[in-house]
């Protein structure tokens, strides 16, 4: 049992770690007219699908928003 929530901390963990760097990478990025999902995917080396993962999460969260097709501010 101790097992399963260390490992489910971890997830959390990376989550969270997740989220702000895909944040701090779409604030960088975004120069008035959104960050392009494809710049936020090659600026963080990891999976697409995690990636994608995470921000279906943010933005249900309002954390960030999609302002057109493949473009990403943060709020």
């Amino acid at each position: 049992v101790s097992q399963s929530i260390v490992v489910e901390e971890r997830i959390q963990a990376t989550s969270e770690s997740s989220k702000k760097k895909i944040i701090d990478i779409i604030e960088k990025l975004d120069k008035g007219d959104g960050a392009d999902t494809s710049d936020i995917i090659n600026g963080l080396g990891l999976e697409k699908s995690k990636i994608d993962a995470v921000i279906e999460d943010l933005i249900k969260q309002g954390e960030i928003y999609q302002i057109s097709p493949n473009k990403l501010k943060a709020t």
